[in-house]
């Protein structure tokens, strides 16, 4: 007798098989989840131009918690929501239709605040609201396109904690 298939490429007729099913009242319920660890980011090495991950398909939702990386990276979702400390020596692109960088990190206790994105340049693509009650930190330039909101929401928000900070250095030419 076989080992059961473990993903959609080992199952003979190319069935997804959902084995990271989690409940969690904070995600709303019962939800499907790819969780990589530091370990497995870890693995993916160092050198790639561009990381891509996610998809921005209507109903895609995306929690960051802990990372680093050490590569350029582009997240992509519906929904992202940014609920640890993420860290990444070059430039970052966060594309989503709302986006939510929360004070309050994943794993700590409520009311303490520990979230948000640092990296070389950050990039936001949010076609309709933006709310930033973490931290975005940038050596470089912080880029932000966000939609047009609605009637009673804007399209981007610093929160009360939220923080935005840009350092650039310049450059003196000497002739």
């Amino acid at each position: 007798m076989g080992l059961s298939p473990r993903t959609a490429a080992e199952h003979p007729a190319g069935v997804p098989v959902d084995h990271d099913l989690i409940t969690d009242p904070a995600f709303g319920g019962l939800f499907s989840a790819l969780e990589l660890s530091n370990r497995d980011l870890d693995a993916i090495g160092d050198g790639f131009r561009t990381l891509l991950v996610g998809r921005g398909a209507a109903g895609n939702r995306m929690v960051l918690g802990d990372l680093e990386l050490r590569d350029d990276v582009a997240f992509s979702a519906d929904h992202m929501e940014v609920r640890g400390q993420v860290h990444v020596t070059g430039e970052v692109e966060l594309s989503a239709t709302t986006l939510t960088v929360s004070h309050e990190h994943l794993h700590a206790y409520p009311g303490h605040t520990d979230s948000g994105v640092t990296g070389n340049n950050l990039k936001l693509e949010v076609a309709a609201q933006a709310l930033v009650e973490g931290w975005l930190r940038a050596l470089g330039a912080i880029q932000i396109n966000a939609g047009t909101g609605s009637a009673d929401h804007v399209a981007f928000k610093v929160g009360t904690l939220g923080e935005l900070e840009a350092h650039w250095r310049h450059q003196h030419q000497r002739h």
